[in-house]
Parts: structure tokens; C-alpha cells; sequence
């Protein structure tokens, strides 16, 4: 391979390189270049000329690297990654072969080619004279591609640059390019309607050069001309960098007087589409405006004046939106077998035939399962969403696909997850547990009697917490689910913190002002002693779910604060958290008294 890669260096010389770049007009751009040496390894592929088609071929795969100036770790990257394979990265070259290509290198006239070329070598050998050699070429090829229009090729060779003059620790090589770029500033004097101002001026800011009041007097008028102009994005990146200005002036108002521009930017945008009679368009904008406001010294009036404008935005949207359904499913068949399966037998029989229906939720196959969906439909990975309640109010953000860069893949796989576990829930607690409920109170009165040596015997109600306990538990039998929940979740939650104490797991914190307050069930779920004392990973993450994720059904803090309604207890979501604290409390002691009736 590497004798391979050494004569495709050597041809190298016998090609005719920059006048092909020439004779195809092509923008001193090296993925352009990269096209352009394609083309020309299958023309010698097709010819026979198989030196000469590995001599291009390696052409392209250099000018083809992505290119990532501001990661000063690792500024190329390879095009393409399949599987355990990959495109070529300057480590590849390693060594010999860096250094044919190093020589190379020093015949090209091209600066764009030549960049590239001594950069790679740098990169793969630490060739100094190979970056000293790289920083003139960059600055040349920035001048050839100086073009506001399309600004980012120019940014990123000053930006690379910059950083290699840095790391050779050449401070005149580097003055000289500060110099350069804060010319180039003068000359734009925030003209430009795209981002190559913002982005010069924020390398100038970056490496404490240029002069801080003119960069502020330009980016502040760049600022103005953009909002006048509707750039609100623009704008905002002008206005963050003269906070940087301000703060480097120790300008503590103006600093303050910028932000406040920022959020009046997100306020505008907001208004504008809210008077559009866009709503669900408008709310994000003014979630930004209400955030940046907050954070602003003196404008907490102002944040909660916008804070009025979101929420009446907010109840529009959710007025407006429409009830997607799918067809009727039909369930008539799993009714049934919950029926039969609680039908005929005693009362403590019954009701552990009810606690023990169904398994919990297998977490390991729903993962697997919401993976598959994810990779099938990318579509719905690529932008960011919001879980919003009945009145409009965004309860959670979801997190989107990373492109180009290292994303939360598990972040946003468990948000899935979440989500289709509980459908699943719903599905469970309508289909299967409600009419197994219906039909035990059809058949069993229960009474209080019945409970006699249920409650009392479980090891998650804690002394003197029995009663609430039996009436949240027959409420539920009764069909009052109403009273089943308001009693049951609270008394569960602290049933979790009694279960945790006698295993001497803390349950409670003391703040500074030392007073202690008990954990809350986000904090108990979060403690991986409750997976080990349960015995099952599967049924916290349910508990999570089904209590207190952000993107599931969210019962605890929904019962908690007075927002479900009538309705809301009658799901299938309350049905099934119903089930589960009855199961988790009452059916381990069920099945030991059964196996002693056995005995």
C-alpha cells in the first residue's frame, strides 16, 4: 500500500496540475479542485493510464478532506466514514510519505493547492517548514477568495492562518495577519450582508487584536443597518461581538445596552409573525426575547411584558392546531382476555391476577426499537421540536440531530424512547388494565376488611401510612380515579424515600441556610440504589416515564400542581400508574401469601 501511495506521489510531477485548473475555470476553492482531479483519474482510467489515475486520484483525496479551521486538534477530517472505513486523514500519511508530498508541495504555484498541501504535511508530520510555508499560501488563497457574498472560504484560511501562526509561536507572522484581516474590516465597514464582517471581527476579538473602540463603532453601526434592514440574524452576531468590545472597554452599559438590543431583535421577530397571524411561528422568538431579556441587568419589567405576548401567543397556537388521528383500532380481542384473566376468583386471587397481567415495559427492545425508527425516518432527526401542553405552554425541547459535529445521540434516542413507551403505556392502560379493573369491581365488593394483611405487610407504606394507602387502592377498584391517584402517587412517591431509608440510602439534602429537604421523585428515580433494591433497571425507567420525564406523561408534577383535569385521570397513561404502584406495592406481598396458601 505505502509503495503504492510513494508512486502515485512521484507521478505527482508529471501532471499537469494548474494548467488543468486553469484550462477548467474552476474557484480557487479546494472542493472544486477535488471535482476537477476526480474527473481526471477516471479520464485516465478509461485511457489505461493507471499511474497517472492514482496520481489524481490522490489529488482529490487531499483537496477533498473536510475542512474544519477553528478545531485546532484535528482541522481536516475525512470526506466520507462507512462502516469501519473511511476516507484519507493527514495521519494517514505519516512519516515517508508526508514527506513526498512535502516536496511536492514546494513546486506548486497555486496558494490554494499549496495550503493545503504543506497544512496536511504539517499535520501528519509536525513539519514546521511545511506550516511556515502554509500561512503565506493561506493568506493569498483568503485574498483570491475575498468575496462577501460568499464569505466562508475567505474566513477560513485567515481563521487557519491565524491559528498556525499561532501554534509556531511567531508573533510577527501573526501581527502581520491581524493586520490584514482588521484592513479587510475597514474595507467591508459592515456593508456586507452576510457574515464575513462578523466573522473577522470575532477572530480579531478572539486573538485581542485590532482596535476595540473602532471594532465597536463598526459593529454597532454594522448592527443598526442590519435591523433597519431585517438581518435580524446578522444583527445579533454584530451586536454579540461589540459585547465583547464593550466588555474589553470595561463599557458596562453598553455592554448591557447591546444585549438589550439582542432580545428587542427576538422581541420584533416574534411580533412580526404573531401580527402575521403566524402563532406557533412567533412563540420561539419570543421564548429567546423573554430568556435574553431576564439576563439582562434593569429588564425584568420588559421580560415579563414579553412573557405576556409569548403566552398569548402560546394559547393561539394551541387553539389553532389540529387533532391528528389515526383509524379505529380494534381492541376487542385484548379486552376480552383482561376480562377473563381477573374473572371468577376470590378477591386476592383476582387482584393479584390483575397486578401481574402484563410485564413491564422491556426498555432493551424498546431502545433497539426506537433506534431502527430513528435511522429509518431521519427526516424527523433534523430539526429541533417542543413538547407543548393543552394551553400552549412548552413543557420540552427535543433534541435534534447533530450534522458535523458530536451530537447527543443518547439524549435523543431516550427522548424517543420515552415517547414510544408511552404510546405504549396509553395503549396497555386502555386496553388491557381498565377493563381488568371494571371487571373485579363487578364481581368483588371490596371493603377495607379485604386489605387486612395487603397493606400493612408492604415494605413501600411506611408505618401510620396505611389508610391512604387502602383508599387510594380501592378507589381504583371502584372506579374513582380521582381519589385513587391524589392518594396514591404522593403517598408512592414518599413510599419510595421509606423503601430507600431502611436500605440506608439518604433521602434528604441540607442547604446553606441549613435546612433539609427531602429529595423529590425525579431525585429518588435518579438514585441507582432504587435499580438494585427493585431489581430492575426497566421498572425505574418506567417510573420515569410514566412520572416524571419531561417528554412522557409526566403524572407526578401534572397531579401535583393542579394541572390535570376531570379527564386526565380517566387515561389510559393513569390507569396504568394506578397499576404499577398497586403492583410495586401490593404484589409482592399478594404472592407470598398465595405461596403460603399453596404450602
Amino acid at each position: 500500500m505505502l509503495d503504492d501511495l510513494l508512486s502515485a506521489v512521484g507521478a505527482l510531477t508529471e501532471l499537469s496540475i494548474e494548467d488543468v485548473l486553469k484550462g477548467n475555470g474552476a474557484r480557487a476553492e479546494c472542493h472544486e479542485y477535488s471535482v476537477i482531479f476526480r474527473r481526471q483519474a477516471e479520464e485516465c482510467r478509461e485511457r489505461g493510464e493507471a499511474t497517472h489515475a492514482n496520481a489524481w486520484a490522490l489529488l482529490q483525496e487531499l483537496t477533498s478532506m473536510m475542512f474544519h479551521p477553528g478545531d485546532k486538534s484535528q482541522p481536516f477530517g475525512p470526506m466520507a466514514e462507512w462502516g469501519d472505513r473511511r476516507t484519507m486523514i493527514p495521519s494517514d500519511l505519516r512519516g515517508e510519505l508526508a514527506d513526498a508530498v512535502h516536496g511536492f508541495a514546494l513546486q506548486i504555484q497555486d496558494p490554494e493547492l499549496r495550503a493545503r498541501l504543506m497544512d496536511v504535511v504539517w499535520e501528519a508530520n509536525r513539519n514546521h517548514t511545511a506550516a511556515e510555508a502554509a500561512v503565506p499560501a493561506y493568506m493569498e488563497s483568503a485574498r483570491n477568495l475575498f468575496d462577501p457574498d460568499n464569505w466562508v472560504h475567505c474566513a477560513e484560511r485567515y481563521e487557519r492562518a491565524l491559528a498556525l501562526a499561532t501554534m509556531l509561536k511567531q508573533a510577527d507572522l501573526r501581527t502581520a495577519i491581524e493586520a490584514e484581516i482588521e484592513e479587510a474590516v475597514l474595507r467591508l465597514n459592515g456593508q456586507d450582508t452576510l457574515f464575513l464582517t462578523i466573522k473577522l471581527v470575532s477572530l480579531l476579538l478572539v486573538s485581542r487584536a485590532g482596535d476595540t473602540e473602532s471594532l465597536a463603532v463598526l459593529s454597532d453601526n454594522a448592527a443598526n443597518i442590519a435591523l433597519d434592514e431585517g438581518r435580524f440574524e446578522q444583527a445579533r452576531r454584530h451586536l454579540e461581538n461589540l459585547m465583547v468590545c464593550c466588555r474589553r472597554l470595561k463599557d458596562t452599559e453598553g455592554e448591557r445596552g447591546a444585549k438589550a438590543r439582542i432580545a428587542e431583535s427576538f422581541e420584533i421577530q416574534g411580533v412580526m409573525h404573531a401580527e402575521a397571524g403566524e402563532d406557533l411561528a412567533a412563540v420561539p422568538w419570543l421564548e429567546m426575547a423573554h430568556a435574553t431579556y431576564r439576563e439582562t441587568p434593569r429588564m425584568r419589567e420588559k421580560a415579563e411584558e414579553v412573557y405576556a405576548l409569548l403566552r398569548e401567543a402560546q394559547q393561539r397556537a394551541a387553539d389553532s392546531m389540529e387533532v391528528l388521528e389515526t383509524g379505529p383500532i380494534d381492541v376487542t380481542e385484548q379486552v376480552e382476555a383482561a376480562r377473563a384473566a381477573v374473572s371468577g376468583f376470590d378477591f386476592q386471587h383476582a387482584l393479584l391476577r390483575l397486578l401481574t397481567i402484563i410485564r413491564p415495559v422491556d426498555f432493551d427492545e424498546a431502545q433497539q426499537a426506537a433506534a431502527e425508527g430513528l435511522k429509518k425516518f431521519v427526516w424527523r432527526r433534523l430539526a429541533s421540536g417542543v413538547t407543548m401542553d393543552r394551553d400552549g405552554r412548552t413543557i420540552a425541547h427535543h433534541t435534534p440531530m447533530s450534522i458535523g459535529e458530536a451530537g447527543d445521540d443518547e439524549a435523543e434516542l431516550w427522548e424517543q424512547v420515552v415517547r414510544d413507551v408511552s404510546l405504549v403505556i396509553q395503549f396497555r392502560g386502555q386496553a388491557v388494565i381498565q377493563p381488568a379493573m371494571e371487571q373485579m369491581a363487578l364481581e368483588h365488593a371490596a371493603t377495607f376488611r379485604d386489605l387486612d394483611g395487603i397493606v400493612g405487610n408492604s415494605l413501600l407504606v411506611p408505618p401510620g401510612h396505611e389508610e391512604p394507602f387502602a383508599r387510594g387502592l380501592l378507589a381504583g377498584l371502584r372506579g374513582d380515579m380521582v381519589q385513587a391517584l391524589s392518594e396514591l402517587v404522593p403517598q408512592f412517591e414518599n413510599g419510595l424515600r421509606y423503601l430507600l431509608y431502611t436500605r440506608d440510602v439518604q433521602t434528604s439534602s441540607m442547604d446553606k441556610m441549613h435546612v433539609q429537604d427531602v429529595r423529590m421523585m425525579g431525585g429518588i428515580l435518579s438514585l441507582g440504589k432504587l435499580e438494585e433494591i427493585l431489581g430492575s433497571a426497566d421498572i425505574v425507567k418506567e417510573m420515569k416515564v410514566l412520572f416524571t420525564d419531561d417528554h412522557g406523561i409526566k403524572l407526578r408534577d401534572r397531579l401535583s400542581h393542579g394541572l390535570m383535569s376531570s379527564s386526565d385521570f380517566y387515561t389510559g397513561g393513569a390507569y396504568y400508574a394506578w397499576w404499577l404502584i398497586c403492583r410495586l406495592c401490593f404484589g409482592p406481598v399478594l404472592r407470598a401469601q398465595a405461596r403460603a396458601a399453596d404450602d
